[in-house]
């Protein structure tokens, strides 16, 4: 048997940093299972096959293509490697991830979470249509930090598959949350945007504040601005924070309205992560604010 150090080595050659590696990680298949010892259920990433040829098992990447070198005799794959992660509060009271592994027979998964970005949009679009929203839907296949996002100039829903499922996978197996119930949550708060009057109202001056913001922006790193204009700066962005801020406020409190009383407390908690993941941190704009201060201080003649 291989070991597992070696095992894991050879799945994670690259270099990840925490977030990347869950990204990653929340990529892969999802399996349920019953822990037999335990008699618990548990949630995993499947991270590879356990192949025995010619009395040596080797592991092959779960996702790996039937027609591969590694994978010729799908037939003697009876086994498969799951990785059970789970928040842990270490010793000086912060949050980190830790698992553990199991090798289970595939006769053992109960049900299976799979990536399929067609499903996932044909998902979406029912979940709205049973929300009663009719708006353009569109599939946006590109890394983004959106999961669905709404385009109050266009109207338009976009759709990041990989990232939904990523949120969906993380949702299952950390929460335990149904990925029907993750995407009717995520599905609703839209629907609240689509239904704020003041965001849509005020939707192009809004985004006309963010692109003057982005333009000084570029600037401000290029040290064309003044100190009055960064101060400037950083009074505009607070507001557009602000602004941001009362918009999801407002889009998580419509969205509530549009959920079963099974959810809400789910939902709650959820919008209480979403928001205060987005609360103020320091701005990089001090630090050009206090060197500009720096270098005026510097050319005053003693």
């Amino acid at each position: 048997m291989i070991e597992f150090k070696s095992l894991l080595s050879s799945l994670f050659e690259k270099s990840y940093s925490s977030d990347e590696y869950l990204l990653d990680l929340a990529m892969k298949d999802v399996g349920v299972f019953l822990d037999k010892k335990k008699g618990v259920l548990k949630y995993g990433f499947l991270l590879a096959n356990l192949s025995q040829k010619e009395g040596f098992e080797q592991f092959i990447p779960y996702d790996a293509e039937p027609d591969s070198i590694f994978a010729t005799k799908r037939k003697d794959i009876e086994r498969v490697l799951v990785q059970c992660p789970f928040s842990k509060i270490n010793e000086n009271g912060f949050q980190e991830i830790e698992s553990e592994f199991h090798i289970i027979s595939r006769r053992q998964i109960s049900w299976m979470l799979q990536f399929d970005p067609e499903l996932i949009l044909s998902a979406t679009q029912n979940t709205f249509k049973s929300l009663k929203i009719t708006n353009n839907i569109r599939r946006v296949d590109k890394n983004d930090e959106n999961i669905i996002s709404f385009d109050p100039i266009s109207k338009e829903l976009l759709v990041y598959p990989g990232a939904l499922y990523a949120h969906l996978s993380r949702s299952l197996v950390f929460s335990r949350i149904n990925p029907s119930d993750s995407l009717l949550i995520v599905c609703a708060h839209e629907v609240g945007h689509i239904k704020d009057v003041n965001l849509n109202k005020n939707a192009q001056e809004y985004i006309n504040k963010i692109e003057s913001i982005n333009e000084r922006k570029y600037r401000m790193k290029n040290e064309d601005l003044t100190l009055k204009e960064l101060k400037q700066l950083r009074a505009d962005v607070l507001m557009i924070i602000a602004e941001n801020q009362m918009y999801e406020s407002t889009a998580w409190c419509i969205g509530k309205e549009l959920i079963p009383e099974s959810l809400f407390s789910v939902y709650d908690w959820w919008s209480q992560v979403v928001q205060s993941s987005k609360e103020i941190q320091p701005l990089d704009i001090d630090f050009y604010i206090e060197t500009k201060k720096y270098k005026k201080t510097r050319l005053v003649p003693k």
